[in-house]
């Protein structure tokens, strides 16, 4: 088991260094062939009220938004590059947001930023670490595609419905008193350093369907209040579960558990189906509330506790 597990994670860490490898070599192929725009150059637009339009760009300087409370542009920047660091903390945008295929080269910095319309990040890239804490997405965000090569901060932040979509976390990703109150969606998401979705609320259905967690995951203190649907999602490390609130059905079918799972205090208040789940590990159900459970065709290959249950 041990070497299984150890040549595992070296396969995995070549895999990492590949991909961010790939990424890069695109990202400075991309560069070279972008036409050359100030970062200056955008904030004095946005001050004049023009809505920006920016395609096949390559943006120097670093932008900074922090001095201005709001922005009303609409604003799209599309298959570009910023070269230098962002800095939106704390900015009102009362128009739609689009970033599509972008390249962030330096540090995003979206903390306390309120996004009032849609807002759209799709196939985008972040080089280094980003970080939206306390964010409000008061619409639609799409996050679909999108490459985090370092640590992503999402802690507090408020969202409607959101998708991630086939994203990449190659770092650390931290959803920590996060509040959905819309449909979200992790479809196909990959999660490669430790992921922490600590005492955080999913007021809709959630969907986390093929989702690879390749390090440690914990769901500790969190709430789901519609259906909350992990089939064939992938758990690579330890995975805690603890103290969770289930208040819809609970899909658990084809999931694989690699290592020790620990679903203890936790409550299941509508229909649990765990129905061909793998479990590798050791696992404790202790002291957990079912109402009405499935466990068909599920394999345990270690130790199972069900005490006080």
């Amino acid at each position: 088991m041990f070497n299984k597990n150890f040549e595992s994670k070296k396969f995995i860490n070549r895999t990492l260094i590949f991909v961010l490898l790939i990424s890069t070599l695109f990202i400075e192929a991309q560069a070279q062939d972008l036409k050359t725009v100030n970062a200056s150059d955008i904030l004095d637009k946005i001050n004049t009220g023009e809505d920006i339009y920016l395609e096949n760009v390559l943006i120097v300087k670093d932008l900074n938004l922090n001095e201005l409370e709001s922005v009303d542009n609409k604003i799209t920047i599309k298959d570009s590059v910023f070269n230098n660091n962002v800095y939106f903390s704390n900015t009102n945008f009362t128009n739609t947001l689009d970033f599509l295929n972008v390249s962030f080269l330096g540090h995003s910095d979206f903390d306390g930023v309120v996004f009032n319309k849609q807002t759209s990040f799709w196939n985008t890239n972040f080089s280094v670490d980003v970080s939206f804490n306390d964010t409000m997405f008061n619409q639609f965000t799409n996050f679909d595609n999108v490459m985090f090569n370092s640590d992503a901060f999402f802690n507090y932040a408020n969202f409607n419905k959101v998708y991630f979509e086939n994203a990449y976390f190659s770092g650390e990703a931290n959803f920590r008193n996060i509040k959905i109150s819309g449909y979200a969606s992790f479809k196909n998401a990959s999660f490669n350093g430790n992921t922490k979705f600590w005492h955080s609320n999913f007021y809709h259905s959630s969907r986390f369907v093929d989702v690879n967690f390749n390090n440690d995951v914990s769901f500790i203190g969190t709430d789901y209040g519609g259906i909350a649907n992990f089939s064939n999602a992938k758990f690579g490390s330890n995975v805690k579960f603890n103290n969770v609130n289930f208040q819809g059905d609970v899909l658990f079918i084809n999931a694989t558990f690699n290592k020790n799972t620990y679903f203890s205090s936790t409550s299941f208040k509508s229909d649990t189906q765990f129905d061909k789940a793998i479990f590798n590990g050791n696992t404790n159900f202790n002291r957990v509330n079912f109402n009405d459970s499935r466990f068909i065709n599920a394999e345990f290959n270690d130790n199972v506790y069900f005490n006080y249950t």
